[in-house]
C-alpha cells in the first residue's frame, strides 16, 4: 500500500503471477501495468515500493523468471517500473545468475530495498533459491551513475547461501551507523542445524560478511531449519530479532519461534529465547515468520505468529509473547477453516501475521492474519475473541496475508485480502463491525472462473464455444493423452481495424518503449503509440477456479477447431471454462456462455486406433466412406500438445474402405510416433468426426 501519484491517498499495488501490475484505487478504479515481453511470470514473484531514487515518487520491483532458452540456464530477473508524469516505464534493471529460481512471494521472491551507503539510491536485496543442483544466493545491488546501470554491490555479492531455505533477508540498522544491515538465515555447520548470516555495510562502500550459528534451536533430538522471513524491532535501546524453525524433516509437524538479541560488537548475537518445539498439526510445516507489535496496550512488544493447530489442516491458532523474555500473553481461541472450498483449504499452510494496527477501541493493537482461505481478526483487549466481523473466508484459496490500511484516512484501519480467483477485497470499518460496505469489488465478476486478469475487448468482439466440445482420455499415455476438442467461433474482429491492429478506443503504447497501461478514468491514444498487430488469439480452459491448459489459435472471423491440451480434470468440479485472450492480457469474453457443464462434454477412446507403417513407409488411415464424396474429405492432425501438424485434403473419393496417406514417410518433417488427434469433415453427416490415434513407428 502506497501513494504512487503523490495525491496525497494511499493505493493498494498488486503483481499478479502473469505479470500484471494492478495499481487500485480507493474508489476500485485501477490501472494495469504490463512487463516487456521475455519473462515467465507464473514462477513466483514479489513485489516492493519505494522511492528508490530519492525524486519523491515511488517505484515498483518486481521479480521474476526470465524466459527459458536453454534447460538449466534459469534465471531470476528484477524489473523496476518508473513513474514519469502520468506514464510508468519499466526495465530489467538486473538479474541473478543462471540455475537460479525466486522464491515464494510471501517468504523469499520478494525484493527487499534498503539503504546501504550514503549514495542517492537505495540499494535492493533478493534471496533466491538454487536449482539444478546449484546453491541458492544473496543478491545486492546498486545503482551506478558511471555507466547508468545497476550492478552488483561489491566484488562480495552474491553471497553463497548452503541449504534451501526460502527466507527473505531483514534490514535493520542494529548498529546505528547509518547504513541498515542484512540478515539472512543459511544451514549452519558442524552439526548446527540453523545459521545467520549478517551483511554489515560500512562507509566507503565496503561489506563485512560473518556467520552465526544458532545451536540453541536444535533440541530434544531435532534439527532445526528457521524458514520463516524474520523480523527485528528496538524496544528500550536493545535491538531484537525474532524468527521461525522446523525440524528438518520434509512432512515436520513442529515448529518453533525463537529471539535473539542483535549487537553492534563482534559477538553479533545473543540467545534470547525460544517456544521450543509446538506441534502445528499441518503435515508439511508451515513456513511462515513473526510480526512484532504492542499487542497488549503496555507499551512493551510482543512477538505474533500463526500456526495450525487443534484439528488436523483444520484451524488455526494465532500466539503472542513477549519480545523480551517470551512469556506468553495471548492465544487466540481455534479458528476453523474455510467451510466453503472443499477440503476446508487444505492446500495453503497457515501465513504469518504481516500487519498490526492501533485499536481504535482497546489499549493494544489487533492482529490480523490469513489461513489459506481464511482472514480473521483478533482483539487482544478483549481475550481471545474475534473482531466483529470476522472470520472472512474468501472465494478460492488465498496463499497471501493480509494487509493494513486507512485508504479513506478515518483514522480506523481497513484489511484487505486477495485470493487465487483475481478478488480483492477491502474490510472496513462501519459502526463496530468490519464489512465490504463502500467498497468496489475489484474483479467482481460472479461467473469469474480462473484467476487470470480480467479486461474488457471493444464491444462487438465475440469469441465463444460452438456445439459440445470432446475431450480424450488419458490412455496409455496418462495425462500427456488428456486433451479437449472445441469449435471456437469468433465475430466482430473488424473492430480491430486493419490487419488486427487494435482500435483507437484501446490505451496503449509500445511495449518495446514502455509499459502497457489501462486506467478506466483517463485514456492515452493509441496513434500515439501503436499496438503490434495480433493475428492469433490464445484460448484457455480452467477446471472450476484452476487453469489447466491453453492454445493459440488464428484470430479471424469463423469457426476455429481448437484442440487445447489439458494437464488434467477433476470431474468433481462440475464445469469448465473457456476464455480468450486477444490483447494478451487474458480477457474474459462472454464468459457467461462459455461456462460448460462437465456433462456436456463429450468423451472420445483413449486410443480409437492404432497406425503403422506400410510396406512403403506410409502412415496411412483406413476410412468407411457410406457413399461417393464428389469433393473428397479435410482432414487436420493434431499432436497433444494442441499444434496442428497436418492439413489435407483428398481428392474424389469413392464408396469403401478407403487408405488415406497421412504421413508419406519421405519428408524432412515426419510425423514423431505418439498420439494424435484427427478431425475429418465431409463424410456426409455434417459433423466433424474425431479419433485418437496412435502412431506407432
Amino acid at each position: 500500500v502506497a501513494d504512487t501519484d503523490q495525491d496525497g491517498f494511499s493505493e493498494i499495488i498488486v503483481a499478479t503471477s502473469f505479470g500484471m501490475v494492478y495499481i487500485i484505487d480507493r474508489n476500485g478504479s485501477y490501472q494495469i501495468l504490463s512487463p516487456p515481453p521475455g519473462y515467465d511470470f507464473d514462477r513466483f514473484l514479489g513485489c516492493a515500493v519505494g522511492d528508490i531514487d530519492y525524486d519523491g515518487n515511488p517505484e515498483i520491483v518486481v521479480t521474476c523468471q526470465k524466459k527459458i532458452d536453454v534447460e538449466n540456464q534459469e534465471q531470476v530477473a528484477v524489473l523496476m517500473y518508473d513513474r514519469s508524469g502520468a506514464l510508468w516505464t519499466v526495465n530489467e534493471i538486473a538479474a541473478s545468475g543462471v540455475n537460479e529460481q525466486a522464491a515464494s512471494p510471501v517468504i523469499a521472491g520478494t525484493p527487499v530495498l534498503f539503504q546501504a551507503d550514503s549514495s542517492a539510491y537505495m540499494e535492493i536485496a533478493l534471496r533466491t533459491r538454487g536449482h539444478f543442483g546449484e546453491l541458492p544466493h544473496l543478491y545486492v545491488w546498486r545503482y551506478d551513475s558511471l555507466s547508468d546501470n545497476w550492478i552488483d554491490y561489491s566484488t562480495d555479492f552474491p553471497v553463497t547461501l548452503d541449504g534451501g531455505f526460502y527466507s527473505a533477508p531483514a534490514a535493520v540498522d542494529f548498529d546505528e551507523d547509518g547504513f541498515e544491515e542484512l540478515i539472512v538465515t543459511a544451514w549452519g555447520t558442524g552439526g548446527v542445524g540453523t545459521a545467520l548470516k549478517i551483511i554489515d555495510f560500512e562507509s566507503g562502500g565496503t561489506a563485512l560478511i560473518s556467520m552465526h550459528q544458532l545451536p540453541e534451536l536444535d533440541s530434544d533430538g531435532e534439527t532445526a531449519r528457521a524458514f520463516g522471513t524474520l523480523a527485528a524491532a528496538e524496544e528500550n535501546g536493545t535491538y531484537y530479532l525474532a524468527g521461525s524453525a522446523k525440524t528438518d524433516v520434509l512432512c515436520s509437524m513442529y515448529k518453533q519461534v525463537f529471539v535473539y538479541t542483535l549487537q553492534s560488537d563482534p559477538t553479533r548475537l545473543a540467545f534470547t529465547w525460544t517456544t521450543g518445539w509446538m506441534n502445528g498439526e499441518d503435515f508439511y510445516g508451515n513456513m511462515p515468520g513473526p510480526a512484532i507489535g504492542d499487542l497488549d496496550g503496555d507499551s512493551d512488544l510482543e512477538v505474533i505468529y500463526t500456526l495450525n493447530g487443534g484439528q488436523y489442516y483444520k484451524e488455526g491458532i494465532v500466539h503472542g509473547w513477549e519480545l523480551h523474555d517470551g512469556s506468553e500473553v495471548f492465544q487466540s481461541s481455534p479458528v476453523p477453516f474455510n467451510p466453503v472450498i472443499p477440503g476446508g483449504g487444505t492446500e495453503v499452510k497457515s501465513q504469518p501475521v504481516v500487519g498490526l494496527s492501533a485499536s481504535w477501541h482497546s489499549r493494544g493493537m489487533s492482529v490480523f492474519s490469513g489461513f489459506s482461505s481464511l482472514c480473521c481478526g483478533h482483539d487482544p483487549g478483549s481475550g481471545s475473541s474475534m473482531l466483529e466481523g470476522f472470520p472472512v473466508w474468501t472465494r478460492d484459496i488465498a496463499s497471501a496475508a493480509p494487509a493494513i490500511c486507512d485508504l479513506d484516512m478515518d483514522g480506523s484501519p481497513e484489511i484487505l485480502y486477495i485470493d487465487y480467483s483475481g478478488f480483492a477485497t477491502l474490510l472496513d470499518w462501519n459502526g463496530g463491525i468490519y464489512t465490504t460496505d463502500g467498497w468496489l469489488m475489484f474483479l467482481d465478476n460472479p461467473f469469474r472462473n480462473g484467476f487470470y486478469n480480467t479486461t474488457y475487448p471493444p464491444a462487438g468482439l465475440d469469441i465463444g464455444i460452438a456445439g459440445n466440445p470432446y475431450i480424450s482420455a488419458p490412455g496409455e499415455f496418462g495425462t500427456s493423452g488428456l486433451c479437449m476438442i472445441a469449435e471456437i467461433e469468433i465475430s466482430g474482429v473488424s473492430d480491430f481495424g486493419e490487419e488486427g491492429s487494435a482500435p483507437a478506443s484501446l490505451e496503449s503504447v509500445s511495449p518495446e518503449e514502455e509499459c502497457i497501461t489501462r486506467n478506466n478514468r483517463s485514456n492515452i491514444p493509441a496513434a500515439a503509440a501503436p499496438m503490434i498487430p495480433r493475428r492469433t488469439v490464445e484460448i484457455a480452459a480452467f477446471c472450476a477456479q484452476r487453469f489447466i491448459g491453453s492454445v493459440t489459435i488464428e484470430f479471424s472471423e469463423g469457426s476455429h477447431l481448437a484442440v487445447i491440451p489439458l494437464r488434467y480434470m477433476n470431474d468433481e468440479n462440475g464445469t469448465i471454462t473457456v476464455i480468450a485472450d486477444p490483447f494478451n492480457e487474458y480477457c474474459e469474453i462472454d464468459e457467461i456462455n462459455n461456462v460448460l457443464a462437465i456433462e456436456r462434454i463429450t468423451a472420445l477412446e483413449s486410443v480409437s486406433e492404432v497406425l503403422i507403417p506400410s510396406p512403403a513407409g506410409s502412415m496411412e488411415l483406413t476410412v468407411n466412406i457410406p457413399s461417393t464424396l464428389p469433393a473428397g474429405l479435410k482432414i487436420q492432425i493434431y499432436s497433444i500438445d494442441g499444434r496442428l501438424v497436418t492439413n489435407l485434403e483428398t481428392d474424389t473419393l469413392d464408396s469403401g474402405l478407403t487408405s488415406i496417406v497421412l504421413d508419406d514417410g519421405n519428408g524432412t518433417q515426419r510425423l514423431p510416433a505418439g498420439m494424435y488427434i484427427v478431425c475429418i469433415e465431409g463424410l456426409g453427416s455434417g459433423d466433424v468426426t474425431r479419433k485418437v490415434i496412435l502412431l506407432d513407428h
